[in-house]
């Protein structure tokens, strides 16, 4: 079934997945709330598992996953994002405000900022967006991405890591992403860039 949440204050929530929210197969529809200062080792605010998310006015901001995922962490199904904030969030591996794994992703009218991802070398990257797994698209429209890092030692794309996929990116705006090592902001190996 399809769980729909209108006006929430999702605070100060801890659990192994998903801070805040998580769903394992199914259908959640989040509006005009707050999902802030939430922790858990993968998905800090919300974590996905082959299910469908949409967030419309939503806030997701300061939480922590000291895995990866630290705003969204998301595996298969789809994630849709609209004229929503994913703010100042952290991870300990990929993905400082979103992690995301063979999942069809859309991003419209949004602002993804002071994001990091603070993995190892060999596993950081991704300050704003990691992206993961040939079967996934991300599309981002209309959307700003902005002061996310990617570290602390070697990471990658401190804006966006695409290590797989298809990454779709339409009149947005890209700027003042840092990279310790490569592409402050965009990474892009093995997926395709349109």
């Amino acid at each position: 079934g399809t769980v729909t949440l209108s006006g929430a204050n999702f605070e100060d929530n801890l659990a192994q997945f998903g801070g805040s929210i998580a769903t394992l197969g199914g259908s959640v529809e989040v509006e005009e709330a707050f999902i802030i200062q939430s922790d858990a080792t993968r998905g800090g605010g919300v974590y996905n598992d082959a299910g469908t998310v949409t967030l419309d006015y939503v806030t997701v901001s300061d939480n922590v996953a000291t895995d990866s995922g630290g705003g969204i962490w998301t595996s298969g199904g789809g994630l849709t994002i609209t004229d929503s904030r994913i703010l100042h969030n952290l991870s300990s591996s990929s993905g400082g405000g979103i992690d995301s794994d063979s999942t069809t992703v859309t991003i419209d009218g949004s602002l993804i900022a002071f994001n990091q991802a603070n993995g190892p070398p060999d596993n950081a990257g991704g300050g704003g967006i990691h992206q993961s797994g040939s079967g996934g698209s991300i599309t981002i429209n209309n959307t700003t991405l902005s002061g996310n890092s990617a570290g602390p030692a070697l990471g990658d794309g401190g804006g966006i890591r695409h290590d797989d996929g298809v990454l779709n990116i339409n009149s947005s705006t890209i700027t003042g992403n840092v990279a310790p090592d490569s592409a402050g902001g965009i990474l892009t190996e093995n997926g395709s860039l349109l």
